[in-house]
């Protein structure tokens, strides 16, 4: 009978191969997160910087009938997600911001006389730490 007992096949399987493959799915799942907020990080980047090309080209039309910069700019420029706000604007000048609003420190500028995207808040605003 007890050698019935030994020679009986096992099925299923150890707590240890259970272990083994839980901590391997674990490990798979923490680095699939982490690319995937990496990835979202930089699609906020992106589209910071693309709503920034909007304003400032809604800027230079408003510039172009009017002769002056506006003050504000209607949201529709921005893409989804990010907040662009005018700052430091005359006849002349404007440098408008965009920020993300799901990563606070994704913040991107343009000043109307380079014309590049340019990281953090415009110069003398709020939080731009100058």
């Amino acid at each position: 009978m007890l050698k019935n007992f030994l020679a009986r096949k096992q099925n299923g399987f150890t707590i240890v191969e259970l272990i083994i493959a839980v901590v391997t799915i674990g490990i798979f799942a923490g680095m699939m997160i982490s690319a995937s907020n990496n990835y979202l990080q930089r699609a906020a980047e992106h589209s910071a910087k693309n709503s920034l090309i909007a304003a400032s080209a809604e800027m230079k039309k408003v510039h172009n009938k009017t002769g002056e910069y506006p003050s504000s700019l209607s949201q529709n420029v921005a893409l989804s997600g990010i907040v662009v706000n005018v700052h430091q604007h005359d006849a002349e000048t404007f440098c408008v911001q965009a920020v993300s609003e799901k990563y606070a420190d994704i913040a991107f500028h343009m000043v109307e006389s380079d014309r590049k995207t340019q990281q953090g808040m415009c110069p003398g605003s709020e939080g731009s730490g100058d």
